[in-house]
């Protein structure tokens, strides 16, 4: 696979890890804590950008990462950028589940 190819490969993964962290209609306000992705494919320049918001989304705030990535950026960076998506999930659905286990172990012990 040479080098645009697998761009395109990892830019549609990217896509779709997008996707996996906040689906079509679903909102992810701050309030709720948990992660917001904007995702944009600019097809006039064979662009992405990707805006991170690691505890949710509101008006006037920032996002906590930007990035850009398009014909410039490496193999590397677009491995870098699915690895960072890939974490952050994780990251979230750790949190999640260890919150079902304290809910879990509150009822076993009757707390």
């Amino acid at each position: 696979m040479d080098g645009i190819e697998l761009k395109r490969e990892l830019a549609n993964v990217i896509a779709m890890q997008c996707l996996k962290m906040i689906t079509i209609g679903e909102e992810k306000r701050i309030d709720g804590g948990e992660p917001c992705v904007f995702f944009n494919f600019s097809g006039h320049v064979g662009g992405i950008y990707i805006a991170v918001y690691e505890k949710g989304w509101g008006p006037e705030c920032y996002p906590d990462r930007d990035i850009r990535l398009d014909k410039y950026s490496t193999s590397a960076d677009f491995k870098a950028c699915l690895a960072y998506l890939q974490t952050l999930q994780m990251s979230r659905t750790m949190e999640e589940g260890s919150q079902e286990l304290c809910v879990e172990l509150d009822q076993a012990v009757g707390a």
